[in-house]
């Protein structure tokens, strides 16, 4: 998968950020879902449920 140029964040960037050392912020993840759903046509879907 290639991760277009239209992000604001550049490759070593996003490499560091998923590394396992790595700590992204949720403005960061979230950009990069969204730039991901666009390109697969894709949406996200999150649910709560209750706890077991």
């Amino acid at each position: 998968m290639v991760y277009p140029a239209e992000s604001s964040k550049s490759p070593k960037s996003l490499m560091r950020m998923l590394s396992a050392e790595g700590n992204p912020q949720a403005r960061n993840l979230c950009e990069m879902l969204a730039c991901l759903q666009k390109i697969e046509g894709t949406v996200l879907e999150v649910h709560a449920a209750a706890a077991a």
